[in-house]
């Protein structure tokens, strides 16, 4: 059966703030939020085995649907502002400092408040549900429902609650998660071990958090009119930082060396026996015939400025790819964020996935690689796509038929619509995107090298990416962008 809990502010409001720094209430509360309370619930009533194993199975349900009712966040009064003291410290005496005892002195430091007044509709009573619809909830009801009646506050401590599982609930969400055409980030719990290290930090002496990022969109909103490709639009977007590495970034031409990384590392990490899905190939060691995850390097391209620079790594799951195997791959892949990525010369480098909306920038936002959910026409690589087989046409208007040809073939093959024009190049469509020459050309078993070129294709409809075309689909060559209208603006 599905899992919803409930939740009534009864002071009439919900204190929280959605950062440290902002004046802006949290609304509607995070479920990461709601997951500590449940965890302090646990740890402050003894630690029952039974509550330990559903909050556990709770940690890997993923995001959850949300009914809050009214979703506008400010408040109706300004957030208060008080001034706390800091850790005492020894300091001579400063103005702005408080002498708590002689020779001892602290900082004020300025703390907001912010508070969010629940309004009382017909629909929600004032009251927040988390739904998580495709949950088996059944061994773990009971004990949840020990933990809820035991939750006291969500956020402040003066955001009192009554919290409680609710057995049989009817509603409509008013969110729900997404990776595309998002209207907020909340922070969520989506990985397993979540209890396990909320308690090494409180054990450490550190302040617990968690900073897992999730889209969400109304529910309301219109389901997408586009054609969808084979692959989840619904991209893992990861920024790559350097963390012991004397370059500052690395350029589109080492796209097959960090994803042969990276793949790499996801082969150590993942749990075995690693899943089809992940590897790309049969437990005999044969290629799969399935689709696969794709890893994909994201560059930045497309404006007066880029460089081409990679910006970060796009993980493409295939959309029918199963819950247990997207867990694995999302294990893995948290141990490599722990870790970082070995390069070889190339250094140390983090691979960083829970990034706020406002310091992605447009290169690490999933829709524009996806065209979510409108899609496109046309799209143009920012890798190279790299043929199957050459061309053996000598003339030069002969070779780009032929290899229009077998783009087109290519993108059947890939799941895709055949194209209804397209042309090929050394010289992306985008701005910033390196010539064919600098990116390493993809070899084959026997040694040999294949051939690539810069691809633009256009569909008879919108398609909705990501696009990536070509033998080297899955090591993050053949990449495309749409290719938007410059009166569309678009980009």
């Amino acid at each position: 059966m599905a899992l919803t809990t409930g939740m009534r502010f009864l002071t009439g409001y919900y204190a929280a703030a959605r950062s440290p720094k902002e004046n802006q209430p949290e609304w509607p509360p995070h479920p990461a939020r709601v997951f500590m309370a449940l965890a302090a619930a646990f740890f402050d009533g003894g630690g029952q085995k039974d509550e330990r194993a559903a909050l556990e199975w709770l940690a890997e349900q993923g995001a959850p649907a949300i009914r809050a009712g009214d979703l506008d966040p400010w408040a109706v009064r300004p957030a208060v502002t008080a001034y706390v003291p800091a850790n005492d410290r020894q300091a001579m005496t400063k103005a702005g400092m408080i002498e708590a005892i002689p020779g001892v002195k602290r900082h004020r430091s300025e703390r907001l408040f912010p508070r969010k007044f629940i309004g009382l509709d017909d629909q929600t009573d004032g009251r927040v549900y988390l739904h998580w619809p495709a949950a088996e909830a059944r061994d773990h009801l009971a004990p949840l429902e020990q933990l809820c009646a035991r939750v006291a506050r969500v956020g402040h401590s003066t955001s009192l609650v009554q919290m409680w599982v609710e057995r049989e609930w009817n509603g409509q969400p008013d969110l729900v998660p997404t990776d595309h055409d998002v209207d907020v980030r909340l922070r969520v719990v989506r990985q397993p071990g979540m209890l396990r290290r909320l308690q090494e930090w409180f054990d450490a002496g550190l302040r617990p958090t968690i900073n897992t990022w999730q889209g969400y969109r109304q529910a309301s909103a219109a389901a997408p009119s586009a054609l969808l490709g084979p692959l989840d639009p619904r991209l893992e977007m990861l920024r790559l930082r350097p963390q012991a590495s004397s370059l500052r970034y690395l350029d589109s031409a080492t796209t097959l060396r960090l994803t042969a990384a990276l793949h790499r590392a996801l082969l150590k990490a993942v749990d075995d026996p690693v899943p089809e899905s992940v590897s790309g190939h049969q437990a005999d060691g044969a290629p799969t015939l399935l689709p696969h995850v794709a890893i994909l390097a994201v560059p930045s391209v497309g404006s007066p400025h880029s460089d081409g620079h990679l910006m970060g790594v796009a993980l493409a799951l295939p959309r029918d790819m199963a819950a247990a195997d997207a867990m694995k791959l999302a294990a893995g892949l948290a141990q490599i964020e722990e870790a970082g990525l070995t390069l070889g010369e190339l250094g140390l480098w983090r691979l960083e996935r829970d990034v706020e909306d406002r310091e992605r920038g447009a290169m690490l936002r999933p829709d524009t690689w996806t065209a979510w959910d409108q899609g496109a026409t046309t799209w143009a690589t920012v890798t190279p796509f790299v043929f199957d087989q050459h061309p053996k046409a000598k003339e030069r208007g002969a070779y780009g038929q032929e290899a229009a040809e077998l783009v087109r073939k290519a993108c059947q093959r890939a799941g895709l619509p055949q194209p209804v024009a397209v042309s090929v190049g050394a010289v992306s469509a985008h701005q910033g995107v390196p010539h064919t020459r600098q990116f390493p050309r993809l070899g084959r078993k026997d040694g040999s090298l294949r051939r690539h070129l810069h691809v633009t294709i256009q569909f008879a409809e919108p398609v909705i990416g990501p696009v990536v075309v070509g033998a080297g689909r899955f090591r993050g060559y053949g990449l495309c962008k749409p290719l938007w209208d410059r009166r569309e603006d678009r980009i």
